[in-house]
């Protein structure tokens, strides 16, 4: 009896093979079987042709469904952010007209206000952050933020020794200083917050974190709108001294939240690595 020759398999066998070979995970060996088979079967290359056509559907179809996915995403990113913006944008306002009406907001609120704030923004990011990579946009805005907020500590407490000196910069009166103040805290607030729009505008764009920058900028927000809301009694300079040395508990507070989220998105992005 003559052995069957490899290269006259009938079709079912062939039919078995044809996975692996349209993969191209196939042996040399099979893949020389099947290219005879089909040089003589019409049926066997017709449907090789069907099958690839096939995949290349099936692979369009899921590009298509993972860039739906990602625009679906963006946009909900950007929708969260937007919604953030107004919350943060609803609380400064509400800060100003209740310190027209009632004097300084207490401390506790902004103790409990800033870490939802906090932890609200860092959830809006997370799901677009990838990497973290140093560059210069983000140096730059990190360096500008904490300047911003030094700079408004600092002018605190120099306008506390301008009071109990009775010597006003730029030869202001004393009925003035007020409004030189509230200008100023009031432009570092629009400072801090374009870094906080931008710095989330960078991350959004490019997947790189820049959740420094975020932090610092929140954290200057709320002692900016602190500050404010004790120059709005400013009852005695030692007491309103005192009142913005509590200062600390805020920066103490955000330094910790910012500290901690910076250790988990480290943690993070290695493990994704």
């Amino acid at each position: 009896m003559n052995e069957a020759n490899p290269k006259e398999l009938n079709c079912n066998v062939i039919h078995d093979l044809l996975p692996s070979y349209i993969d191209g995970i196939c042996s040399e060996d099979s893949k020389e079987i099947i290219e005879n088979h089909i040089s003589s079967c019409a049926d066997c290359a017709e449907l090789i042709k069907a099958l690839r056509e096939s995949e290349i559907m099936e692979g369009n179809r899921e590009i298509k469904q993972i860039a739906y996915m990602k625009k679906i995403k963006k946009h909900t990113g950007k929708k969260e952010f937007f919604g953030l913006g107004i919350l943060i944008a609803t609380i400064i306002i509400g800060s100003r007209i209740f310190m027209q009406h009632y004097g300084a907001v207490p401390l506790w609120l902004y103790l409990t206000l800033m870490p939802l704030i906090l932890f609200d923004a860092h959830f809006i990011l997370a799901d677009h952050i990838t990497e973290n990579r140093h560059t210069t946009q983000k140096t730059f805005l990190i360096l500008a933020s904490i300047l911003l907020l030094c700079f408004g500590i600092s002018l605190a407490f120099i306008s506390m020794h301008w009071i109990k000196r009775g010597n006003y910069p730029f030869g202001m009166k004393a009925s003035e200083l007020g409004g030189f103040l509230n200008a100023v805290y009031l432009t570092l607030a629009l400072c801090q917050l374009a870094i906080f729009t931008a710095a989330s505008a960078l991350t959004f764009k490019t997947s790189n974190t820049h959740s420094l920058a975020v932090s610092i900028s929140i954290i200057g927000l709320f002692l900016i709108f602190y500050t404010l809301s004790i120059f709005a009694i400013l009852s005695t300079v030692e007491m309103s001294t005192k009142s913005i040395a509590k200062s600390a508990y805020l920066l103490l507070e955000g330094g910790c939240i910012t500290a901690a989220t910076e250790f988990v998105w480290a943690k993070r992005l290695r493990k994704k690595d």
